[in-house]
């Protein structure tokens, strides 16, 4: 972030007086202004006047409160810059715009006769625009705060108030003195000087004094200058007088000053207007603060003697106003309505928010305010429906913020919306039912016999229709809640049910993969803390509590399937004890820690089904579950085959080094972690979890199957295809074959790669030795069958050979032979003619004994038990 953090490399001028034009050049001051926040000067905020040119460079003025020594800081929307560079900022009696300068004072736009520092305080100049005195700095009284708010007794600030200015600062200026002061503001809106107090006229000719040597000086250098120019003109021709330009700029900034006073004459008659309308609101005071009053009883509601004094109030005004045609009148009874309405609402929600006792004042107050009809049942039917409005209202702010590309913001705006109307649900049906019971039964207003045998009267005839509204609104709302989050569940049949759909809100179809298990468990949570026993209509809240149960599993099984498609991507080929590498390990956890998630929503709470009862939901999970353990078996065998990403392939193996490894994960899967997997999925009460091992167990069975097949391609293959060339080199021919003397070199390069396969195999887990190494003597026997099978003619010494030969490939791997091999190696030896001598038989037990010594170190492996 160092990067793009704005950094002052220099200012110009290093020290000024506030006010001053100051040039700030470094780095990364943004690509625009938008970009820039504040400009910082000795700790003052100079943001008003701060202007942004380039990403290199802003111009701003120095605050007039900024004094002392201190930082340059530029804060932009990547956060507050660095300074190593110090602003001196150096004191400046301020100065007016009405009193004279010998010098020229750089003023900056908008200043006035006050400033405002940064605590909202009015920070006065010496200069009074009424010109009756030195104006002192005072901080402001709350009292003034709240009578003019949004205003300000500051005249250089737009929402300037001449009351407030006037109370501020002449509180105790006595009415003569004010009109002088009108006289002094007529005159200066008209072009003249203010008449300052006696100090400041004093003060003036003071001024005027020590300015005439410049004054003279300034004289004599312009008659220099007018001289010059016109001697230049008389040889140049005719050009351009400076002069000209001069005079131009002149009256520019003599127009530019008339505007700037007109500003008086404009205050002036806003002051005129305040002070009527202020006349206005102490004649009527009673009509213009009675809506005030009316809000003020929402926070005391309980005093009866004060709203009976309001509503004693409201009514003589309504008599007394009612036809008027004021504008302004007419515009603070509209309020009052308002207001009236506004507390007959609050009421009406507070009804049921309240104790028992409350309640019964609370009804009384609706009947005295006036309120129609049944104010107990209105605030049932309008707390009812308000819901449909508020679920609405959030549905509509939700899909507004789907336009966001991000997942998270998606999710939050989907669960957002569902936690809404599930929340409304929690805070508002348990209390409407409760008003409801009261209201049927009489008890809201238990001390008053026949305003109770009223109520009960009154409800009687709501009895159908509150359960209708009760179902009609619970149902709308668990509608729209499915239509977000579980849009499935609402197909519609016919065209009004498409209609109905429609009016539950179409979410795109992205939503579904938005919302994550943590997200529905957490929906669910909230849908299960809902008080609805006993509610017309709960069945659709306990109809929606399962099926987000059911959800939450499916998400979490697809979260499962996620990951465990993910794990070959943390596979790092280091070989353990127990055989395999670390990903069966990893396998397990992850189901380990789907099992732990899944408990919560398949446990049932009271009132809750069991999940697994209903066998639909019973077959999916099961067939889905079985589904996602079988792509363990499926990532096994992608790891097998696939490439070596960029960032692995200094560890990763080779092709067949490779398959051994995988294909012990697979066996050490299938017989011992299948095992665990069961018992974890049997304790959180899934069905038939024998079933769906054994599934899973068969897709690692059919894996090892093809893992032996492609080892034996790469090992064996290349064993038994090296026989046939070794056993006829050199033209060598059983016909004519010389008596042998020594077992030949191509058998014992069989048994050596023999032994490397047993070491590769070893080398990943001995338990591998049982499974694959049979399967290479199998085919070294079919291969010794073909070959001698096709010999048309043996001679004695030839057959000899070649029965020592399979004799020393029999013997050393004995110890791992199946019995197809050892069918296949006597079947072998039946091709050979017999040996009928003794001179043959020694001769051959000779050569195997030589044989056995000088292999004796190379075979070990295939000897050692």
């Amino acid at each position: 972030m160092s990067d793009v953090i704005p950094d002052v490399t220099g200012i110009s001028p290093k020290e000024a007086k506030p006010g001053t034009k100051l040039t700030i050049r470094g780095n990364n001051f943004g690509k625009s202004p938008s970009d820039l926040v504040a400009v910082y000067v000795c700790g003052k905020n100079c943001s008003s006047s701060a202007e942004w040119q380039s990403e290199r460079k802003i111009i701003c003025r120095v605050a007039a409160d900024c004094e002392g020594r201190g930082s340059v800081v530029v804060h932009t929307k990547r956060g507050p810059g660095k300074c190593q560079i110090q602003f001196t900022a150096l004191k400046s009696t301020p100065l007016g715009p009405l009193e004279q300068s010998a010098v020229w004072v750089d003023e900056a736009p908008g200043a006035g006769a006050f400033s405002r520092s940064e605590r909202g305080s009015i920070r006065p100049t010496s200069q009074d625009p009424l010109g009756l005195k030195k104006i002192a700095d005072k901080p402001l009284q709350t009292e003034h705060i709240r009578l003019f708010p949004g205003q300000s007794p500051d005249p250089g600030n737009e929402q300037f108030s001449p009351t407030w200015f006037l109370l501020h600062h002449h509180k105790s200026t006595s009415f003569n003195d004010l009109k002088k002061g009108l006289v002094n503001l007529t005159q200066t809106s008209r072009g003249g000087v203010v008449p300052q107090p006696t100090t400041a006229q004093s003060a003036s000719m003071t001024h005027i004094k020590d300015s005439l040597p410049i004054f003279f000086e300034v004289h004599e250098a312009l008659n220099s200058i007018h001289g010059q120019m016109g001697k230049q003109s008389s040889v140049r021709g005719e050009r351009p007088d400076m002069t000209d330009n001069l005079l131009r700029l002149l009256k520019s900034a003599e127009s530019n000053s008339q505007n700037l006073f007109q500003d008086v004459l404009t205050q002036k008659d806003k002051a005129d207007k305040i002070r009527n309308t202020l006349a206005v609101l102490q004649r009527f005071k009673l009509l213009f603060f009675l809506p005030g009053r009316v809000n003020e009883l929402k926070d005391d509601i309980l005093d009866v003697d004060k709203f009976s004094k309001v509503v004693s109030d409201v009514d003589k005004v309504r008599s007394l106003f009612r036809d008027t045609k004021v504008p302004a009148f007419q515009k603070v009874m509209k309020e009052l309505h308002n207001s009236v309405s506004s507390l007959q609402t609050h009421l009406q929600e507070k009804l049921f928010e309240s104790s028992v006792q409350n309640q019964t004042q609370i009804v009384r107050q609706l009947i005295e305010l006036g309120a129609t009809g049944d104010p107990t049942w209105d605030a049932l039917q309008t707390s009812l429906r308000s819901m449909r409005t508020k679920n609405f209202a959030s549905l509509e702010k939700a899909q507004k913020s789907w336009n966001n590309e991000a997942t998270s913001i998606r999710r939050e705006c989907i669960s957002a919306f569902v936690e809404e109307v599930l929340t409304l649900f929690k805070s508002v049906l348990p209390d409407l039912w409760k008003l409801w019971n009261r209201y049927s039964n009489g008890t809201l207003i238990s001390n008053d016999a026949v305003q109770s045998s009223k109520l009960k009267q009154l409800a009687s005839t709501h009895a159908k229709e509150v359960k209708r509204l009760f179902s009609d609104e619970i149902l709308h709302g668990v509608s729209m809640i499915r239509a977000a989050v579980l849009h499935e569940t609402l197909q519609a049949k016919n065209a009004t049910e498409a209609a109905e759909r429609r009016e539950y809100g179409i979410w795109p179809e992205a939503c579904c993969s938005a919302v994550n298990a943590a997200t529905m468990n957490r929906l669910l949570q909230i849908c299960r803390a809902i008080d609805y026993k006993g509610i017309y209509g709960s069945d659709h809240i306990k109809e929606l509590c399962f099926d987000f149960r059911v959800q939450t599993i499916r998400l979490l099984m697809e979260e499962l399937l996620e990951e465990i498609k993910s794990l070959k991507h943390q596979e790092d080929w280091e070989l353990l004890a127990d055989g395999g590498t670390n990903l069966p390990k990893l396998f397990v956890s992850a189901v380990d820690e789907f099992c732990l998630l899944v408990r919560e929503p398949v446990k049932n709470f009271p009132n809750e089904e069991v999940i697994f009862d209903r066998i639909q939901v019973e077959t999916e999970l099961r067939s889905l579950i079985a589904s996602i353990l079988c792509q363990f078996p499926v990532t096994l065998s992608q790891l097998a085959t696939m490439e070596a990403p960029a960032n692995l392939k200094k560890m990763w193996l080779s092709g067949a080094m490779r398959l051994v490894t995988v294909l012990s994960n697979s066996i050490h899967s299938r017989i011992t972690k299948m095992n665990h997997i069961e018992e974890s999925l049997t304790k959180i009460g899934f069905p038939d979890a024998r079933k769906v091992c054994i599934t899973v167990q068969r897709k690692f069975a059919e894996l090892d199957n093809r893992l032996i097949e492609g080892y034996l391609e790469t090992r064996r293959d290349p064993i038994v295809c090296a026989v046939e060339p070794g056993m006829y080199a050199g033209m060598f021919d059983w016909g004519a074959c010389p008596r042998p003397t020594q077992v030949r070199p191509y058998v014992k390069l069989c048994l050596i790669e023999v032994v490397a396969v047993h070491a590769e195999l070893h080398s990943v887990s001995q338990k591998l030795l049982a499974s694959v190494l049979p399967k290479v003597i199998d085919g070294l026997g079919d291969e010794f069958v073909r070959l001698l099978g096709s010999v048309s003619k043996f001679s004695a010494h030839g057959g000899l050979q070649a029965r020592i030969e399979i004799r020393a490939i029999e013997e050393c791997t004995a110890l791992y032979s199946s019995p197809r091999s050892k069918e296949l190696f006597e079947e072998a030896l039946k091709l050979l003619p017999p040996v009928t001598g003794n001179e043959e038989r020694q001769l051959e037990e000779q050569i195997m004994q030589t044989f056995r010594k000088q292999m004796r170190i190379q075979l070990m492996p295939l000897r050692d038990n």
